[in-house]
Order: structure tokens, then C-alpha cells, then sequence
């Protein structure tokens, strides 16, 4: 005998609705997302590993275009998963020993300020990279930031939809 489709068993019940609960949760936790505000994790490392170390050079790049920030430059906003609007940018370091744990600053005035120990992600080329977000309301002028060991740079960029 075959159950009516709107009448379903308990059990058949609770787990469609448990499965309709639970699936975006878990899909949230999958991709790594922050619970308070939707957006990517940083990739932390424990401060007890991280190294103050100076690079030979630092690159800011911007995360929905993976081209080079500098002065003048335009960062543009992406929509995430979530469907709220943000600005990425991506710390990358060149030098030789590159460690895979440093104490670093990427910052986007307005935007976020990410400090701390980062675990970097080694790539092709011998150079190394994190990808930071912060949520975007506005578009408009900002400044881009940088730090590693004695290094630093700075940039005028333009927050662009």
C-alpha cells in the first residue's frame, strides 16, 4: 500500500524537516564562513607559531580581479554566498624562506583591519597569500594597507560596485 504524498509517517516527516533545518547550516560551516556576518574565515595560525618576518616585498591584489592594487586603483565589490555585498583584497609576500605563519596587517580603511598571526598559502611562483573580506555598504574612496615585519605599503584605492 502507498502513502498519500501529504500524508507522510512521523518519522518521514521529522526527517524532511529536520533536513530542511540543517542543510543551510551545515553549508554555511562548509564553507567557512564567520556565524556573525557570513563572510570567508581568515586563515588564522596560533600566535605561537607565527614569525615576525620581513618579506623582500609586498603585493596587495584585489580579490575579484586578482589584479595588483595601487595608487588610484579600483577594488571591486563581489556579492558572496549570502548574497551581502563585499570587497576582498589578498596579502601576497615574496622573499626567500618564506615562513608559513606570520604576524601581519591588511586593512581596508572602512572595510576591516585583519591583525594577527595569518597562515599563508604558498603559490606557484614561490610567493605566499591570505584572502581577507570585509562587508561592503558603500562604494567610495579608501585606503589599502599592508604590514609585514618592517615592511609596509599604502594605497588611495576606489571602492567600486
Amino acid at each position: 500500500m502507498t502513502t498519500a504524498p501529504h500524508r507522510q509517517s512521523l518519522p518521514t516527516r521529522l526527517f524532511l524537516v529536520t533536513a530542511i533545518v540543517a542543510l543551510p547550516l551545515f553549508g554555511r560551516l562548509a564553507a567557512g564562513c564567520h556565524e556573525e556576518d557570513g563572510l570567508p574565515e581568515v586563515t588564522r595560525c596560533s600566535a605561537e607559531s607565527a614569525l615576525r618576518w620581513t618579506p623582500d616585498r609586498i603585493a596587495i591584489y584585489d580579490a575579484s580581479s586578482f589584479e595588483e592594487v595601487g595608487d588610484g586603483a579600483s577594488v571591486a565589490m563581489i556579492t558572496g554566498a549570502q548574497g551581502s555585498d563585499m570587497v576582498g583584497l589578498e596579502l601576497t609576500v615574496f622573499g626567500d624562506a618564506i615562513p608559513g605563519c606570520i604576524e601581519a596587517r591588511l586593512g581596508l580603511d572602512g572595510y576591516f583591519d585583519e591583525a594577527g598571526p595569518l597562515r599563508l598559502e604558498t603559490n606557484a611562483d614561490g610567493s605566499a597569500s591570505v584572502l581577507v573580506y570585509g562587508l561592503a555598504e558603500l562604494a567610495g574612496p579608501s585606503r589599502a594597507t599592508a604590514t609585514v615585519g618592517d615592511l609596509s605599503v599604502a594605497f588611495d584605492v576606489d571602492v567600486v560596485r
